[in-house]
């Protein structure tokens, strides 16, 4: 892989289903960032990817949710992935990772080698950066590769504006300066995508 090779589609997942979601707003706007830049964008509705609890024998009874196919395909023809989690008790959606272990059993794993960016908006003044930490471990686990650096939003249900923007344009400045240190990085380890 070149590190000219553009990068031609990302998946975003925004770790909430509730309308309102401060994290869902943050997706939105790095998904309105990688469409300028001529990025395609799959941002699957986070309540489409409710499944059911994963469990083992239910796979090797090939009871796999129909979403749990669909997502893979799309993270197949991905170059990378980012995901806006909220924190929930120092930590990440059980949802969240509910998903992840139905991605990881599929052979072979479309998360392997998979660019990583975390971002995280949350109502406290610390911004989710203990669930990131945490959500770093299963991607580690799967040889994903997790950019080093994470953004976060703290005291988030004042961050933004009426129209969804970040009302801090340090911290708009910020994002943006991050999400285009991660393309750089997604060039330089992205895998080869049919």
């Amino acid at each position: 892989m070149t590190e000219k090779q553009p990068i031609k589609q990302a998946t975003i997942i925004y770790a909430s289903a509730r309308k309102e979601s401060l994290n869902r707003k943050l997706a939105e706007i790095v998904r309105q960032k990688l469409l300028a830049q001529n990025i395609l964008v799959e941002m699957p509705d986070y309540a489409t990817l409710d499944m059911p609890s994963f469990n083992d024998d239910a796979r090797h009874a090939g009871k796999i949710p129909p979403m749990a196919e669909k997502l893979r395909h799309i993270l197949q023809a991905s170059n990378c992935l980012i995901i806006a989690s909220p924190e929930y008790n120092w930590s990440f959606p059980g949802s969240l990772k509910n998903v992840i272990d139905w991605i990881s059993h599929f052979r072979p794993t479309s998360l392997e080698e998979m660019p990583i960016f975390l971002l995280s908006a949350s109502t406290s003044n610390r911004g989710g950066v203990a669930g990131l930490m945490q959500l770093r471990v299963p991607f580690d686990a799967l040889g994903a590769y997790v950019f080093p650096s994470a953004f976060t939003l703290g005291d988030a249900a004042q961050a933004f504006d009426k129209q969804g923007n970040i009302k801090d344009k340090s911290q708009e400045k910020a994002l943006e300066e991050m999400l285009n240190r991660f393309l750089i990085f997604v060039k330089k380890t992205q895998k080869n995508i049919s």
